[in-house]
C-alpha cells in the first residue's frame, strides 16, 4: 500500500524519539534516595519516641510503623543496598550521624498526646500513599515487585496528563494516566504533545503523545483508513532503518486504528546507542494523526516486564 505523500511525512514526522542510553546511579539519583530514607528514618524516630513518651499509644504507633513498612519496607532497604554497594563505609557514617541529626532534632518534650495521635494517622495515610512526592517517587522506583512487574505501579499509582486542545494538541482533547514514578517532560519537536519518562525522567523507558495535522488534499477514505490499519499498512510505519515485528487493526478508544510494534538502532550524535523497542497505537480523528508510543530497550525481558503496562487496557 502507497500512502498519499502528505500523509506519509505526516507519519514520519510521528517515528520515534531515541530513549537516553544505559546509566549509572547518578549524582541527583543519590540525592533522592538519601533524602528518602532520611524521610524514612524521620518517621521512624518520631514513632519509637512516641510509643516511649505515651504508653497507651504505642501499640498504636508500632501498628503504623509496621503497615508503612508492609507497604514500602522493601524499598527503603533496597535503596540502602543501593547506597551500601556505592560505599559502605561512607554510607555507614553517614546514617550514624542522619540518626544522630535526627534523635536529637526530633526529641520533642512538648509534643502532646493529641499531636502524637495526628502523626500516627498521617503515617497510616503515607503507608497508603499519601506522601510528598519527591519521598514518594524514589519509593515507588526502587520497589521490588514494581521493578518486576511495573503494571503493579500503575495499578495502584498513576497520574492523569489532560491536554485541552491548545497548543501542540492542536483542537484534539485527549487525557493518558501514566505512573506516578514517570516525569511528564515537555518536548522539543512540535507534534509532540508530551512525552513522558521513567525514574523521574532519568529511566530507560518513555511514552510520547503525538498529534499531526493532515494536508488538507490528503484526506483519507474508509477505504484507506482501513488499508492503512492493514499489517501491510502497520509495517509503513515502520521509521527507516527499524525491523518491523508485529501489526494488527484495533480500536483506540472506540475509534479505528493500528498497533505496530518494531525495533530500531538507537544513535545520537553518531554515536550507536543501542538497540530499542517500539510500541505504537495510532489512529486518525478530525483530520489529526494521533499516536501514542512506548519504547524500552531490545532484550526480551525488558519487553516482558513492560509489555503488560504499554498494553493496560487493550
Amino acid at each position: 500500500m502507497n500512502l498519499p505523500v502528505g500523509l506519509a511525512v505526516a507519519l514520519a514526522s510521528l517515528s520515534c524519539v531515541t530513549p537516553v542510553s544505559a546509566r549509572e546511579l547518578s549524582n541527583d539519583d543519590v540525592r533522592d534516595i538519601s533524602h528518602t530514607i532520611g524521610f524514612c528514618f524521620a518517621q521512624t524516630i518520631s514513632l519509637e519516641q512516641i510509643e516511649r513518651k505515651f504508653p497507651t499509644l504505642a501499640t498504636a504507633a508500632a501498628a503504623a510503623k509496621f503497615e508503612f513498612e508492609g507497604s514500602f519496607g522493601a524499598a527503603v532497604a533496597a535503596m540502602n543496598k543501593a547506597l551500601e554497594d556505592l560505599d559502605p563505609a561512607k554510607w555507614e557514617g553517614t546514617k550514624q550521624q542522619m540518626s544522630k541529626f535526627l534523635n536529637e532534632k526530633l526529641n520533642r518534650p512538648a509534643l502532646t498526646e493529641a499531636q502524637a495521635r495526628d502523626f500516627i494517622a498521617t503515617v497510616r495515610q503515607r503507608a497508603k500513599g499519601g506522601i510528598e512526592q519527591r519521598a514518594l517517587q524514589p519509593l515507588l522506583i526502587w520497589d521490588p515487585h514494581h521493578r518486576s512487574h511495573p503494571a503493579s505501579e500503575f495499578a495502584k499509582y498513576k497520574k492523569k496528563f489532560v491536554a485541552n486542545g491548545e497548543g501542540k494538541s492542536k483542537g484534539i482533547k485527549l487525557q493518558i494516566e501514566y505512573p506516578e514514578s514517570w516525569a511528564p517532560l515537555e518536548a522539543e519537536r512540535p507534534n509532540i504533545v508530551r512525552k513522558f519518562v521513567s525514574e523521574r525522567g532519568r529511566g530507560f523507558e518513555s511514552a510520547m503523545v503525538s498529534v499531526k495535522s493532515i494536508p488538507p488534499g490528503d484526506q483519507l477514505s474508509k477505504r484507506e483508513i482501513d488499508e492503512a490499519f492493514s499489517v501491510a499498512g502497520a509495517r509503513e510505519l515502520v521509521p527507516p532503518g527499524g525491523t518491523f515485528i508485529s501489526g494488527k487493526r484495533i480500536s483506540f478508544d472506540g475509534l479505528p486504528g493500528v498497533m505496530v510494534t518494531f525495533r530500531l538502532e538507537g544513535d545520537r550524535m553518531g554515536q550507536q546507542i543501542g538497540t530499542w523497542r517500539f510500541l505504537m497505537y495510532m489512529t486518525f480523528f478530525r483530520g489529526k494523526v494521533i499516536s501514542v508510543q512506548f519504547s524500552t530497550r531490545d532484550d526480551d525481558a525488558t519487553s516482558a516486564r513492560f509489555d503488560p503496562l504499554f498494553r493496560w487496557g487493550r
